[in-house]
């Protein structure tokens, strides 16, 4: 083997180093790459010098830009916002489902992808979330990706996942479930502090979980509606 590719998620600094040299560090290349069945696959792929947490440049016969998913503005690099793109192998319809069509492409041609993310200044592309899977709290929309990446930070936090809970005040607020490593202890009062001393405000947990394994698909993707109910549940109780 002596090249590996991967996409379907984002990858961290710390996978992407894990995976280099400690997993396969006879590679002579790897990889990230982002695309949609609906761009022709590939859209953006890593190219040369590997930035971390980025899925790298676009690939010449794409064009993208960032929307403010709120104003529809488009915006500059380091600006989060929802990506479009526009591209010779985009798809031209859904078959038999013009309304389906007619959501997701703009009037000039856009695709609308449902991924949040933004660009750099030298044109890395990063993937933040899926639009649908963003917390809105308040007037902040809020990333569970990134809350979980502050989490599994925690040297006694094996895995963790967030989810926004409707909320009668804010809209959502960030619910999370969390998995501590072998032989370790870890409480929601633990949690709750950890996060409360890196994030901002807006991204606080207002509820934390224990659990044993964090529910995922075959893919590794996290079952968030599952963990929606579960957490309803719990609330009610």
């Amino acid at each position: 083997m002596r090249e590996l590719v991967t996409g379907g998620a984002p990858l961290n600094q710390e996978a992407n180093e894990e995976v280099i040299m400690t997993a396969f560090p006879f590679l002579h290349s790897f990889r990230q790459v982002y695309g949609l069945s609906e761009t022709g696959f590939l859209a953006c792929v890593e190219t040369g010098r590997i930035v971390p947490d980025s899925v790298g440049k676009l690939i010449s016969s794409v064009d993208l830009k960032v929307i403010h998913v709120d104003t529809g503005v488009a915006l500059g690099p380091y600006e989060g916002g929802e990506l479009y793109v526009r591209s010779s192998q985009t798809m031209k319809k859904y078959l038999h489902n013009p309304k389906a069509t007619a959501e997701i492409f703009t009037r000039d041609g856009w695709f609308k992808t449902g991924d949040f993310g933004y660009y750099d200044s030298e044109g890395n592309l990063y993937i933040t979330d899926r639009i649908k899977e963003m917390i809105k709290t308040g007037c902040h929309q809020v990333s569970p990706t990134e809350i979980e990446s502050v989490l599994c930070s925690h040297q006694a936090i094996e895995d963790a996942a967030v989810v926004g809970i409707r909320d009668s005040a804010l809209g959502e607020v960030p619910y999370g479930f969390v998995v501590a490593k072998n032989d370790c202890h870890v409480t929601p009062e633990i949690v709750l502090a950890f996060i409360s001393a890196r994030l901002a405000p807006q991204k606080q947990l207002k509820w934390v979980t224990i659990l044993d394994k964090i529910p995922r698909s075959q893919f590794g993707k996290i079952q968030r509606k599952w963990l929606k109910y579960y957490a309803i549940q719990q609330l009610k109780n």
